[in-house]
């Protein structure tokens, strides 16, 4: 199996502005998605509940 190079660029650290969010469901995402442009998202912790979140899309395109 051939063998590829890689370099491992340090990462560096950016902040992502998120606030929670109470919209459930395909419908009022969807609608949060396309009039508002936010992406939603969860946080999954260890023991702990799920989070909930909203972020902008294009703040998140330019983190990518």
């Amino acid at each position: 199996m051939p063998q590829v190079p890689l370099q491992i660029q340090a990462r560096e650290q950016v902040a992502l502005k998120v606030q929670s969010r109470q919209e459930q469901g395909k419908g009022p995402v969807g609608q949060m998605r396309r009039l508002q442009g936010r992406l939603p998202g969860v946080i999954y912790g260890h023991n702990q509940p799920a989070e909930s979140f909203k972020t902008d899309a294009h703040s998140l395109e330019l983190i990518l």
